[in-house]
């Protein structure tokens, strides 16, 4: 992942799953049914990267 904009700026994350998954950036807003602590930071500006799956049962994931 290279930062929108300082391009000199990179990441490279590996996402190993036991099940297929897909990987999303999303705004790095609070997750549903996290509490906001009084002087929180909003994240604006912020993306988080995430590894989302329907799979159930026993999951193996390595985030390297």
């Amino acid at each position: 992942m290279t930062d929108t904009v300082d391009k000199t700026k990179k990441v490279a994350v590996e996402f190993l799953c036991s099940q297929g998954f897909d990987i999303v950036t999303e705004l790095a807003k609070p997750l549903p049914g996290t509490s906001v602590v009084d002087g929180q930071k909003n994240n604006s500006g912020f993306y988080r990267v995430a590894l989302k799956t329907t799979a159930s049962g026993k999951v193996n994931i390595t985030v390297k």
